[in-house]
């Protein structure tokens, strides 16, 4: 049984209703429900319980009613090969972005429930029930459920149908009328991993097909490491692989468990297991498939047309292990550059040849990704249709500082990065252009923009009012942090604020602003701290710094860290030696955080002689000029 308190609410509906009219002393009416006001008795507690139970069944079976409706409809519009497909790779849970995802879009988010339906769970339980209908099995079964939700037993039963030549259904179906589906599931699980983890013909096969001993123990460590440490499930039977003594159709049998076990979370067996497992092609191609860079340790087919081709398709940086007097073919050039996105190809020394070829860095950027313009020549990089199509194949990657200073200071350019990654890529422009309205009303639009955008804008536009109006009109209220003090201090950005819902954001506009529309600023900065968002204290006025009511109640709620960004005659009150606190934010990695830290730390030589330990001197562009000329020296 449910406990309830005081304080909860019910929905408003007729069932209720009823409750409320029998037990009106329990409860306070409000627009949005029914609230609890006094310890409910036993018998207002069974009767909400009741309620709940009633819901709950109804909410079930037009829940179960909706998954049968779809499900059977999904099944009978999927094709014998996409059926197949399902049979023989089952395993719903990895399908979560593939086939559920389908299904949500499909099925779920355009239907109109009248009960509460998660999608993902519901999208779930769909391809669960899909499932059960092409493999066959009980759906309201448990045992069956878990099972095929299980990507260790879909393995295992893949390998299984691979060392037997059928699945193991008939091991699953003498563990499932167990009571406890739970330990049934476990012990039908564990059955079949003993067939397939038989040493004992391993070491029989091992035998018969001609591996040394010393073969043997090899490969068997290996593969005992692999299934301890979960990677994966692994039989032994792959390292017969290295025997040349195989039978046509058992090679292609010991060949397919390769593939499911390379396939899974094993991969890195291509690197671990003695190179004599892959003496022939056909195995060699399976780890190329599996292992990105693993074409090094195969010099034996470094001049094998197929073999070079499926490494290259693969992993590009695999040119370099081809034979050196194949490396200039062109066919294996493109291949290399094109393989897949953000390829690293043209980083090779072999490559450098063809950095100034126009041809191929454009395939490169097309296939491989905008980020290729950084290995290509000087020249190219000052070339405006190669440095437009890089912009274009970016991504969120900006890639405009890879380019010239003559298209950094190219206004269409800066457009079209700002469109693809989001205004990522403002740092690398020009003076100019950071000084530019159409680059700050186009940063504006993006849905991303963030303080260190805005801040990299000019003295300017910060102090434009017409761009904190954009900011503001854009949903963007917050970045009033970044503006000029004339800003913070403006009556008409204040009221602009209130109208757009902002009034929060007056917390970072100028003391006087906060006194006059405000009516406790205090108070809304307490609300801010107990909501864990202490550390926007950084951005607001000086009055709030300065505030013995703020540190207070930082203090109690166990933050008395972000006190370093309030006044020192605040640090010196609360903290007994701020500059070890700054210090101890260094060594755990916070060093940024100096940017936002009082003047008296800016300006303390301990501080700056931390940084320096740690590695960090580059956030001592953060401190004060005196620090900055002492320690930087011109660098």
């Amino acid at each position: 049984m449910i406990p309830f308190e005081i304080g909860m609410g019910l929905p408003k509906n007729s069932e209720i209703k009823e409750i409320y009219n029998k037990f009106r002393e329990y409860f306070e009416f409000k627009d949005n429900g029914y609230f609890i006001i006094k310890e409910p008795s036993e018998e207002l507690t069974s009767s909400i319980n009741n309620y709940i139970e009633v819901k709950r069944r109804e909410r079930e079976k037009k829940e179960n009613e909706f998954v049968e409706k779809v499900a059977l409809e999904i099944f009978n519009d999927l094709s014998q090969e996409e059926k197949n497909e399902i049979f023989e790779n089952p395993n719903i849970t990895n399908e979560h972005f593939g086939f559920c995802l389908w299904i949500r879009n499909k099925y779920i988010h355009p239907a109109k429930f009248d009960f509460y339906v998660e999608p993902d769970c519901l999208s779930g339980e769909i391809g669960d029930r899909v499932q059960s209908l092409i493999l066959n099995y009980d759906y309201n079964n448990w045992f069956y459920r878990n099972l095929y939700g299980s990507s260790v037993f879909c393995h295992l039963r893949e390998l299984y149908s691979a060392l037997k030549g059928e699945y193991p259904d008939s091991i699953i179906e003498s563990y499932a009328g167990l009571p406890d589906y739970n330990k049934a599931f476990e012990e039908a699980k564990e059955k079949i991993k003993s067939i397939i983890l038989d040493e004992n013909r391993f070491k029989q096969l091992s035998k018969k097909y001609g591996l040394t001993k010393k073969q043997y123990e090899e490969c068997k460590k290996v593969i005992d490491k692999c299934n301890k440490e979960n990677r994966s499930i692994a039989p032994y039977d792959i390292a017969l692989l290295g025997s040349k003594k195989l039978e046509p159709e058992f090679r292609k049998k010991i060949l397919k468990m390769m593939k499911t076990v390379l396939n899974s979370n094993a991969f890195m067996l291509v690197f671990d297991l003695p190179i004599f497992v892959f003496n022939q092609k056909d195995s060699v191609l399976l780890a190329l498939e599996a292992g990105y860079s693993s074409f090094k340790r195969f010099p034996k087919f470094n001049s094998d047309d197929e073999v070079i081709r499926v490494a290259l398709k693969r992993d590009g940086t695999n040119l370099q292990y081809v034979k050196k007097e194949l490396r200039e073919n062109p066919e294996y050039i493109r291949l290399s550059i094109a393989h897949w996105y953000d390829s690293n190809s043209l980083k090779m020394h072999c490559m450098s040849k063809y950095r100034d070829d126009e041809e191929l860095i454009k395939i490169a950027i097309e296939k491989g990704g905008g980020l290729n313009i950084k290995y290509a020549s000087k020249r190219l990089r000052d070339n405006f249709e190669i440095a437009k199509l890089a912009i274009e194949h970016s991504s969120l990657n900006p890639v405009i500082g890879y380019l010239s200073p003559r298209l950094r200071d190219n206004l269409e350019l800066a457009l079209l990065d700002i469109k693809k990654t989001e205004g990522m890529g403002l740092r690398y422009y020009s003076r100019r252009l950071h000084n530019c309205d159409e680059i700050a009303e186009a940063l504006i639009s993006v849905d991303r923009v963030s303080y260190d955008d805005i801040m990299s804008l000019s003295k300017r536009l910060r102090n434009s009012e017409k761009i904190a109006k954009m900011l503001i009109a854009k949903g963007h209220g917050y970045q009033v942090s970044c503006l000029s003090d004339k800003i913070k201090d403006s009556d008409e950005i204040a009221e602009a604020l209130i109208s757009a819902g902002g009034e929060k954001y007056i917390l970072y506009m100028s003391d006087r602003i906060q006194k006059k529309y405000l009516k406790d600023s205090e108070k809304m900065v307490e609300e801010c701290i107990a909501q864990g968002d202490s550390y926007t204290i950084h951005d607001m006025s000086d009055g709030i710094k300065d505030s013995d009511r703020i540190a207070e109640a930082l203090i109690a709620k166990g933050e008395e860290e972000y006190i370093l960004y309030m006044s020192d005659r605040i640090q010196k009150k609360y903290l007994k030696d701020s500059e070890k606190m700054v210090e101890e934010l260094i060594a755990k990695g916070g060093s940024y955080r100096i940017h936002y830290m009082s003047d008296r730390i800016k300006d303390s030589d301990r501080i700056a002689e931390a940084l320096i330990a740690k590695g960090d001197k580059r956030y001592l562009t953060y401190m004060s000029e005196r620090i900055q000329k002492k320690y930087i020296k011109g660098e």
